[in-house]
Order: structure tokens, then sequence, then C-alpha cells
């Protein structure tokens, strides 16, 4: 019984960062197709991945993976480095 509960306070907690990075993400000013990527990625959680990750035809986005941690990051603390 006390694992469900905590299991849903994490969900809950993992969905309210993923609301938070949607938000920063919308109001910044980063042009192109990024923003779709970025939130696209969001929306699976692509922030916790060890692996790759592979948009289209993309073998690799790795600047896409080391952006969506670096917003991540500003989400739980606030503050980061430059990725």
């Amino acid at each position: 019984m006390l694992r469900y509960q905590i299991v849903g306070q994490l969900e809950s907690f993992i969905e309210n960062r993923a609301n938070d990075f949607r938000e920063i993400v919308v109001a910044s000013h980063v042009d192109g197709i990024t923003p779709h990527q970025l939130l696209t990625s969001n929306k699976v959680h692509v922030w916790f991945w060890a692996e790759p990750v592979f948009f289209g035809k993309i073998k690799k986005c790795p600047t896409l993976k080391s952006l969506s941690t670096f917003v991540v990051c500003v989400v739980l603390y606030g503050r980061c480095s430059a990725p």
C-alpha cells in the first residue's frame, strides 16, 4: 500500500517537472525545429535516458540530449552551467 503512494508521489513530481520544462521551452526564444524537438523529448522524458536520442532520419542528436538535460537541471536546481 505504501509503495503505491510513493510511486504516485514520484510520478506526480516528474510530471510537474515536465510541466516546468514545457513552460521554459515555450517561453524561450529558440527558433527552428528545436522547440518542437524539445517538447517531443519532454513528452517521453528523454532527459532520463542514457542512450542517444533519435528523431526521424537523424541518427543521433547529442545537442538535443544535452540541451534537454540542461533545461531539466535548470528546472530542478534553478541554475546550471552551460552545456
